[in-house]
């Protein structure tokens, strides 16, 4: 019997100087685990959960599930930010200081958190303006050049933080996407590019809308399916925050 629970189950991601593969770990303190080489590719620690769901869903106790759930949305700060897009995994060092709002600063691949991070609400508030900012330069950034690999132009992009869209595209070619994609693996987020540029031609769904998008993604069928489940893919405080 597999264990009553949604997929994924939080986690997170160890790079170890020592480990020669990737492996799984459940303990009481850390709950579920990858344990991953110091050069391996992020990727292969997505897949390697995905290769493993079964095993995952026999072996993670429910109630350590459920305990999870409600420590991270309720209590315990993040101590790991995964961004699949940019193939990041970021250790966070929290450094509790009585100042006023919360710093970040990038040191020793690792994220400082400084500032009263006790404060759960405000914290989570200031790592999703931190994500935005980083998503402002990665996906303009990703839009401008598969812009110009699709010669698909646009006026404009903004980020925002939609609560029901991962983008779109108004009929003067100006477009919206969600900081959320920072989230996604990088073959889902560009789908959603693509996406966006092509309602550049056709701002429908229409035949021609999806002839066009299959012209630069082949496989977008399998994507826009995978895009159905893609809130899945967000850290559980950063769903119970919107």
């Amino acid at each position: 019997m597999t264990a009553d629970f949604s997929w994924p189950p939080p986690y997170s991601i160890r790079r170890s100087a020592r480990a020669r593969q990737i492996k799984l770990q459940i303990t009481p303190i850390r709950g579920l685990e990858i344990v991953l080489p110091k050069r391996a590719n992020l990727t292969w620690a997505l897949q390697f959960l995905e290769d493993r769901r079964a095993w995952i869903e026999k072996h993670l106790p429910p109630i350590l599930y459920h305990h999870q759930q409600i420590a991270l949305v309720k209590h315990q700060r993040p101590m790991t930010l995964l961004l699949r897009a940019r193939d990041e995994c970021w250790t966070i060092v929290y450094n509790e200081k009585a100042q006023q709002g919360i710093r970040f600063k990038i040191q020793d691949e690792k994220l400082h958190i400084t500032g009263n991070t006790s404060e759960i609400t405000l914290l989570y508030v200031a790592l999703v303006r931190w994500i935005k900012r980083q998503a402002g330069v990665f996906l303009t950034t990703e839009l401008d050049a598969v812009s110009r690999a699709c010669q698909l132009p646009y006026r404009s992009v903004h980020i925002r933080g939609q609560k029901t869209r991962w983008g779109s595209c108004s009929r003067d070619k100006r477009i919206n996407l969600n900081y959320s994609l920072m989230f996604f693996p990088y073959r889902l987020m560009r789908y959603v590019l693509i996406h966006e540029l092509c309602h550049t031609v056709h701002m429908d769904h229409s035949s021609r809308f999806w002839a066009l998008v299959g012209q630069y993604e082949p496989e977008y069928p399998s994507l826009r399916q995978a895009l159905r489940k893609a809130g899945e893919y967000l850290p559980v405080w950063l769903r119970k925050l919107e």
